[in-house]
């Protein structure tokens, strides 16, 4: 009985199945093959674009004006967000930087304060821990079945909460983003994006009309996002230059240390968009796709006006397309009318 006893308060690890290379190879069953496998699978190269912008990080002539961080913005991240944050490659807590804030306050301050005023993120917080997790119910000899969540720097993660927290107060002031687009900004939840969709369904059926919805979901969103297009997108709507060159530096040089079944493999260097894990991720993602649901709603609507049986039921308001719903990388776009074969 006490063996059964000691065995339960043992630590107990699981290790992940062999993984598949595919093409009839042999599967990989070394951990280091693991994680070089997931690595490459799940940190793909920046997509080669025939159309690439370039890269333009000079001050233009309606940029907004930059407003320097306040003592209690870092403060106030450092003993609200950081705590819940997991330690990156270091170790170090929220909690310990919490500690070193009752003496070195003015030191920190002024790092968070320089960083966002130069733009600079730090090398030092350009590492990781990528954790491997599991999506559910799935084949998990199949690499494309895991997800790869880093661990930054929990004082990384302050500035990053910052940009993010700016990013976020900008968008909603000015109203930059399309009222049927959501997350990354305060009052846009998932709860707000069904409610939404479900009030477009019912005021068509209150009209008599039949509903017709496409779903889609972005597949490797998160893991393909241009670089160019998204800081050209973040130019265009002239932000705060401080704040987009601190983007573009966040962005470069990651580096980041799979840890599978319980154990960490090399640091090494990694080509990705946006660390999945960073808090300015949704924002960031957000802006990206903002410009193309105004470009899809703008060819559909063109579209429906140039049909020669459409374009009559639209001005008499007898058929409604609805501007495209986006959650993250998941959209859907509803069109409503008499039949179910005009909104297909």
């Amino acid at each position: 009985m006490w063996n059964f006893q000691k065995w339960t308060c043992r630590k107990h690890v699981y290790t992940l199945p062999a993984l598949s290379r595919g093409d009839g190879e042999l599967p990989v069953v070394a951990h280091s093959d693991k994680c070089n496998l997931l690595r490459n699978t799940l940190f793909p190269p920046q997509p080669m674009l025939t159309d690439e912008p370039m890269i333009d990080l000079e001050p233009r002539a309606n940029d907004m004006e930059y407003h320097e961080v306040t003592k209690w913005e870092a403060h106030d991240t450092l003993f609200t967000v950081a705590p819940m944050n997991a330690p990156g490659i270091t170790g170090m807590t929220g909690k310990v930087y919490q500690w070193a804030w009752l003496i070195l306050k003015e030191e920190l301050y002024h790092l968070i304060q320089l960083c966002t005023r130069m733009g600079y993120h730090p090398k030092e917080w350009h590492t990781s821990i990528a954790v491997a997790l599991q999506k559910l119910k799935r084949d998990y000899s199949l690499p494309r079945l895991y997800r790869l969540i880093q661990l930054l720097e929990v004082l990384g993660k302050v500035l990053e909460y910052v940009q993010a927290h700016r990013l976020s107060y900008i968008t909603a002031k000015h109203n930059l983003f399309p009222s049927s687009q959501f997350r990354g900004i305060p009052g846009r939840s998932a709860e707000d994006t069904l409610l939404c969709t479900v009030h477009d369904i019912e005021m068509a059926w209150n009209h008599k009309c039949k509903v017709s919805i496409l779903t889609f979901d972005i597949t490797g969103f998160f893991d393909t996002i241009p670089h160019s297009h998204l800081l050209d997108t973040l130019q265009s709507y002239h932000l705060p230059l401080p704040i987009t060159h601190w983007v573009h530096s966040f962005l470069q040089d990651q580096k980041a240390a799979i840890c599978l079944d319980s154990k960490r493999d090399e640091l090494c260097s990694i080509e990705t968009s946006v660390p999945q894990g960073s808090c300015v991720l949704p924002i960031l993602a957000a802006y990206f796709t903002s410009l193309m649901i105004r470009m899809i709603h703008h060819v559909t609507s063109a579209h429906i006006e140039k049909s020669i049986q459409l374009s009559p039921l639209l001005r008499e308001d007898k058929i409604m397309l609805s501007p495209i719903t986006l959650y993250v990388d998941n959209g859907a776009i509803m069109a409503s009318g008499p039949t179910l074969d005009m909104t297909a």
